[in-house]
């Protein structure tokens, strides 16, 4: 509902970045809905309007959602091809350190998801490359932490989820990072 508003009084008043903002809500919501080439339609429309308005701060947070987007959707692919187009940006616009290393752990994520290990491991790396902090390199440790479960490295393992407890230990984690950790360590 807010996101529909959003979008109509964003094209009432003309602030395209109100109206873009709310197609990211309402794209994911409608995703999770099942309305996926709905929901699909607002993200892509909303990377279209940041990219108009040469909005780059949340052209790269357009293609997040988007990948996540695609994810939901099982377009994994697809994803994985969102997620490195919009690092390329990063990388062109000088938002790779943050937002660029979300967009790999995120293509990682989906890589290993794939079976697509090696990709999956390169892509780790090149995130690591970038000294991330904070959610990234929780992400990161818990998508590592996964990849040698599956190919039965249990030490390497237990070194990433003993680095993700270092870094989320009491009053360090957000609230938004709780989910992947406990992921990572179920």
């Amino acid at each position: 509902r807010y996101g529909t508003q959003a979008i109509e009084l964003g094209k009432l008043t003309g602030a395209r970045q109100q109206e873009a903002l709310g197609r990211l809500a309402l794209g994911i919501v409608r995703i999770k809905d099942g309305d996926v080439d709905g929901g699909l339609a607002q993200l892509r429309r909303a990377l279209e309007v940041f990219t108009e308005l040469g909005d780059h701060e949340h052209r790269t947070i357009a293609y997040v959602n988007l990948g996540c987007g695609l994810r939901l959707a099982g377009r994994l692919g697809d994803s994985v091809e969102s997620d490195l187009q919009g690092h390329a940006f990063t990388r062109r616009v000088g938002l790779e350190r943050h937002h660029g290393g979300l967009l790999l752990c995120n293509a990682a994520e989906t890589e290993l998801d794939r079976g697509r290990w090696e990709h999956a491991e390169r892509l780790m790396d090149e995130a690591a490359a970038k000294l991330p902090r904070g959610q990234v390199a929780c992400q990161l440790l818990s998508v590592r932490s996964r990849l040698a479960i599956r190919r039965g490295d249990l030490g390497g393992a237990a070194e990433a989820l003993a680095r993700l407890d270092e870094l989320t230990g009491p009053g360090k984690a957000q609230p938004c990072w709780e989910q992947g950790v406990a992921a990572a360590k179920a």
